[in-house]
């Protein structure tokens, strides 16, 4: 992964800050969890899980404030801790749970019926804005349904 800006910038678009700084600190801790999972599987996630398709924040706003050093001095507090979590991930201090996916509650609770991939894994964590799904999980319970 490197300790270019990318991941620091990954986990600084995906964490919600809108809510405080304690509830950014849990919500990143969670979303390195995922990305520790996907990093330790790199057969299912790909050698590089940090794409904007797997991480909706790449490339976006805020993502891209990070990149270009445009943060205003409240977003450089925020940045600071995922620069802190990032190292973590790089050097394997990251717990990492079952969840291997997420989705922000609004997408989830707003999307009907049970089409989107989202809605076939079971929810295994949650944060203020975060839903954290276990694909691992949902091919455990489809495996048991087979037998």
């Amino acid at each position: 992964m490197g300790t270019d800006k990318h991941l620091p910038a990954v986990l600084f678009s995906e964490g919600v800050k809108q809510k405080g700084i304690e509830e950014y600190k849990n919500d990143i801790n969670k979303i390195a969890g995922v990305i520790s999972v996907r990093v330790a599987n790199p057969k299912r996630y790909g050698e590089t899980p940090l794409t904007p398709d797997q991480f909706s924040g790449i490339g976006g706003k805020e993502y891209m404030k990070v990149m270009n050093g445009t943060l205003t001095e409240d977003e450089q507090k925020y940045y600071n801790l995922a620069v802190q979590k990032a190292y973590e991930i790089e050097t394997g201090k990251v717990q990492s749970g079952k969840a291997d996916h997420y989705v922000t509650k609004k997408l989830y609770d707003e999307t009907k019926g049970n089409e989107p991939w989202y809605k076939q894994y079971p929810i295994v964590d949650e944060s203020s804005d975060h839903y954290y799904m276990s694909e691992t999980e949902w091919r455990k319970l489809k495996s048991k349904k087979k037998k």
